[in-house]
């Protein structure tokens, strides 16, 4: 994809958009650079500024999925990623590392903002 076609591929993603997120063009613009970037964003913002709204609507303009978190004071980035513990292992004759991955507890829920 040339840089011409990549133009108009984010002006057709913008206009999408746009039909279903009223305003917050800082924020898709943000949203936009993260996704192309690869890369993940945080929307924080106050209830009601339509956070879920623009998440959902890039997942389904780019094709993607969508999950919501909802965020509390006591959580923490592991709650959501989870973790990874690497231990030794020792047999007669060989030694091995291993790793194990506990999953996170958060959950998302199906409510928006």
């Amino acid at each position: 994809m040339n840089l011409e076609q990549m133009q108009q591929a984010l002006a057709v993603v913008r206009a999408e958009i746009h039909q279903v997120v009223i305003g917050q063009e800082q924020a898709v613009e943000h949203a936009l650079i993260a996704i192309l970037c690869g890369q993940h964003a945080l929307l924080e913002g106050v209830p009601g500024v339509a956070k879920t709204l623009l998440a959902r609507t890039l997942a389904v303009v780019m094709g993607g999925s969508f999950q919501r978190i909802q965020f509390t004071p006591d959580l923490m980035p592991a709650d959501i990623t989870g973790t990874s513990i690497f231990w030794q292992v020792r047999a007669r004759s060989h030694s091995a590392s291993r790793r194990r991955h506990n999953a996170g507890r958060a959950r998302s829920s199906g409510h928006s903002d």
